[in-house]
């Protein structure tokens, strides 16, 4: 008894870690998102600037 119980534990902190996990990629996926904008209009800014 004290086994399946030890296992549904794992499960649940198994399940938690998944969840906290899961919210860090999203965090990391938008911040690279936002990353790319920012140089992509840099350098257009910068290309704007160098023409004129």
């Amino acid at each position: 008894m004290a086994n399946v119980q030890a296992r549904l534990i794992a499960n649940q902190k198994l399940e938690k870690q998944a969840k906290i996990n899961a919210e860090e990629m999203k965090k990391e996926k938008s911040s690279r998102k936002k990353e790319r904008i920012g140089c992509i209009v840099g350098t257009a800014a910068g290309g704007y600037l160098l023409t004129r």
